[in-house]
């Protein structure tokens, strides 16, 4: 601060703030001793009209709020509302601290509001189809990134997008053709071409295509271990099963660790008759997710 004060001479009006932006992002991780302490100089500067700045009213609402003062954080948060119909950033702020106070319905609010004044930033969808995308709304996150689309059609990763909520939809034609035009806008994107491969495996077809696509992916990220589970299913399809153990294996390795590449790894592990491996694989798999329906089944059947 010693410092900052001794240099303001020699700063532009930016300069200042950003060095008091970044002096506050460190205070956020201190003590509240220190917020205490240094708190009022951000007041002083947040309302002084030589340095309007919307991110130093944003950090002393994240300052105000360690410091649990409800009346202040809320006070800084209207006035970082105020500078949303100019910078979006300000709106897109304002949303990521509703939802880490989890009031999401704020935060989709306040996305909408900032949609309709900035139609062509991407991040408005982006952020509200992660919202409906978290209520497993998968209807709607299909429709929020297809009205992306109006503004920018040639975007792959909105297609990517559209592909996985139309297969979480088991909407199948409609994910085939998002996937197929994401990586036709991008033919080397590895995760369309895993997630596509992925969704073909899933329902035993077009295998030969599968394959290829995968391997694409694992061409760019040989360690990802969502692409080799994929690469990993593909070959059981296949009624490969001494490489799909070899690869699943490759994947738990390289840290996937949920229930479906437990379920997979005891699958495997089954069909190569392996029956106690095969179970113990499908326990590790529910002690990651107990309520697993298909795991369960497949421990009663072992059992």
């Amino acid at each position: 601060i010693n410092l900052l004060n001794k240099y303001e001479p020699f700063l532009d009006n930016s300069q200042y703030t950003n060095a008091f932006y970044n002096f506050g992002l460190s205070l956020l991780s201190d003590n509240n001793d220190s917020i205490k302490k240094y708190l009022p100089l951000f007041v002083n500067l947040s309302e002084n009209p030589q340095y309007p700045s919307w991110y130093i009213d944003m950090i002393s609402m994240y300052l105000f709020d360690k410091l649990t003062d409800s009346l202040n954080t809320y006070k800084y948060l209207d006035k970082l509302n105020l500078h949303g119909d100019s910078i979006p950033e300000a709106g897109l702020e304002i949303s990521y601290f509703y939802r880490q106070k989890e009031k999401i319905e704020k935060a989709e609010d306040i996305l909408m509001k900032y949609k309709k004044i900035y139609p062509k930033d991407l991040r408005f969808y982006q952020n509200l189809a992660g919202i409906y995308f978290f209520r497993k709304d998968f209807k709607k996150v299909a429709e929020t990134y297809k009205e992306a689309l109006e503004y920018d059609s040639t975007n792959a990763n909105i297609w990517l997008e559209i592909g996985l909520a139309y297969n979480r939809l088991m909407d199948y034609e409609k994910s085939d053709f998002a996937y197929e035009k994401s990586i036709l806008l991008e033919p080397k994107n590895a995760l369309a071409n895993n997630n596509f491969a992925f969704s073909l495996s899933e329902r035993g077809i077009d295998l030969e295509r599968a394959k290829v696509m995968v391997l694409i992916a694992l061409e760019k990220e040989p360690k990802n271990p969502s692409y080799l589970d994929t690469y990993a299913w593909i070959l059981y399809q296949k009624q490969d099963f001494e490489e799909a153990l070899k690869y699943i294996k490759l994947s738990i390795e390289n840290g996937e660790e949920n229930s479906e590449v437990y379920e997979h790894l005891g699958d495997i592990l089954n069909k190569l008759d392996k029956k106690i491996e095969a179970l113990n694989a499908y326990e590790e798999g529910l002690k990651i997710n107990p309520n697993d329906s298909a795991l369960i089944k497949k421990v009663k059947i072992f059992k």
